[in-house]
């Protein structure tokens, strides 16, 4: 547990998975095999994701923070906050909630 947030890690198949509860229903977040792996082997990921047109990262304005509560998520225009294992989602102008909920000035 991280304040309200529950979370657990299962065993999938030589993988770990961590998955967060949110609304009674457990979402998978990421997995990962216990295989040391060596920097260079994440550049290619990085700028695939950073670069490529069919990510989301190019696609989307996307802005996640984790409070003491729980986290925020901007997505384009939908907002969605998460606390105490509930979710709020609503529809807000990016920018403006980009300083409300994130304390951050678009340059």
């Amino acid at each position: 547990m991280q304040e309200d947030d529950r979370f657990r890690m299962e065993l999938m198949g030589g993988e770990y998975v961590l998955s967060a509860l949110v609304q009674n229903e457990w979402q998978r977040l990421y997995g990962f095999a216990p295989t040391p792996q060596e920097w260079i082997e994440f550049s290619l990921a990085n700028y695939f994701n950073a670069t490529h047109p069919d990510t989301i990262f190019t696609q989307k304005k996307i802005a996640i923070m984790q409070t003491p509560r729980g986290r925020r998520i901007l997505v384009d225009n939908e907002l969605k906050i998460i606390e105490e294992g509930r979710m709020e989602k609503r529809e807000v102008v990016y920018e403006e909630a980009l300083r409300e909920y994130f304390g951050l000035e678009r340059l």
